[in-house]
């Protein structure tokens, strides 16, 4: 529910509002989306501008431009804060749900070891002490390059 929420709030939303702001530069629903998600995932090609003077309209002030732009500044602070959230919420889920990773590959290690009669290798040993090494520290991500294991 968390999730669905503020994805509407932070996606689906602006993505209407920009929708009739933008309409002088032909921008429908599609168009809009593809904007909020790709200045909030800080992919920002820049292939499109919100909030940008039209060539035909000259330097005009308005109330309204003034207030959508701050409208537009504050979305891509809060909504880059729920992203970077999100990622936050991932990112420890993935971290309790390492120790059966562990296990895991402990069994593929153990099958390598044992196929064809092959002398254990120590290598494998020293790979899963460090992915648990690393499993009891919470400050670490746990990351093992495939050469580790070789």
């Amino acid at each position: 529910i968390f999730l669905m929420f503020f994805t509407s709030v932070f996606l689906f939303l602006p993505a209407k509002l920009l929708q009739q702001m933008e309409s002088r530069k032909n921008w429908d629903y599609t168009s809009s989306f593809y904007f909020t998600f790709v200045t909030l995932s800080t992919i920002g090609f820049g292939d499109m501008v919100a909030g940008d003077a039209d060539e035909n309209e000259g330097a005009v002030w308005s109330i309204e431009k003034t207030c959508y732009r701050i409208f537009i500044i504050l979305w891509i602070i809060f909504g880059m804060g729920y992203i970077w959230g999100v990622v936050e919420v991932i990112s420890k889920t993935l971290k309790k749900s390492g120790k059966p990773v562990i296990k895991i590959w402990r069994k593929i290690f153990e099958e390598l070891k044992n196929e064809n009669g092959q002398e254990p290798n120590t290598g494998y040993d020293d790979a899963i002490e460090k992915m648990e090494k690393m499993l009891e520290k919470q400050s670490h991500r746990v990351s093992v390059s495939l050469n580790d294991l070789e």
